[in-house]
């Protein structure tokens, strides 16, 4: 039944007529699903109480972005991990994010992003952290309403005094509504 849901969503997000604005005005709603895959001192191992060593891990996540003037928006992120070295961890994280973006009046969008929120982990602990990210990407309007996003971002969690930092490379599908 969520499957459905989800399907039934997504082509009615995708249905919305097309614009005649710039996808950087004002008024202008970015929604974002991304895959997300980040790699460094990672925090996923401290949230597991294991000693931090390299691994990788993916992540999903949905991002909304609206403009409040034309070319910054403000919005924010849900999002999902699964990691399973030398133990099992599923970590959700809420935040509130703020993006720049640069009209070169054509339909490729470079950006800078930043973002701080709350991170929890299903490993037992009932704790949740604080957040931050931040870095930069493009997005590609393919059509007047679909866009191709990819982010390079640096991440830093502060778990119960601990700091963890990892890179991560993101990329995903925006539909581009204007309200």
């Amino acid at each position: 039944m969520k499957k459905i849901l989800a399907m039934v969503a997504l082509i009615g997000l995708l249905a919305v007529p097309a614009f005649a604005g710039d996808a950087v005005d004002k008024g202008t709603l970015w929604i974002t699903g991304q895959v997300d895959v980040s790699s460094g001192d990672n925090m996923e191992l401290l949230l597991m109480g294991a000693p931090a060593v390299d691994v990788t891990s993916v992540s999903l996540n949905a991002i909304g972005n609206y403009f409040i003037i034309d070319k910054l928006a403000v919005g924010g992120e849900l999002g999902v991990m699964m990691i399973s070295n030398g133990g099992s961890l599923t970590a959700y994280n809420v935040g509130a994010n703020i993006l720049y973006a640069f009209d070169l009046n054509k339909n490729i969008y470079p950006f800078v992003t930043a973002t701080v929120g709350m991170l929890g982990a299903s490993n037992g602990a009932s704790d949740s952290w604080v957040y931050a990210k931040g870095g930069g990407g493009v997005n590609w309007a393919v059509k007047d309403n679909i866009g191709v996003r990819a982010d390079l971002l640096y991440k830093w969690v502060n778990t119960e005094g601990e700091a963890a930092t990892c890179i991560s490379l993101s990329g995903g599908l925006v539909g581009i509504f204007d309200l």
